[in-house]
């Protein structure tokens, strides 16, 4: 699958389109189809996190905790994770 990646912090240069292996729906997780998503205030500050604050409350030290960025979205739910009895 194609996600827009983010390896190391900065700008909108370290943001780069790549092929990715499809995640899996852990226990209590949902897999989501994406087929919108947004990129607001939240989502910069952990690309380019400003203060050092953001980096040591939970976003990567040195560089990104997760790879592919970003929280709001809307989609098809692919599959659910052990333990999921609704959404």
């Amino acid at each position: 699958m194609k996600a827009i990646v983010q390896r190391e912090y900065g700008t909108t240069e370290v943001l780069h389109l790549a092929d990715i292996d499809r995640p899996e729906a852990g226990e209590g997780e949902v897999l989501v189809r994406v087929h919108a998503s947004s990129v607001g205030p939240w989502v910069w500050r952990m690309i380019e996190p400003d203060p050092l604050i953001m980096r040591v409350a939970g976003g990567g030290l040195l560089r990104p905790k997760r790879s592919v960025p970003g929280a709001d979205l809307a989609g098809t739910v692919e599959a659910v994770g052990r333990g999921v009895t609704r959404f």
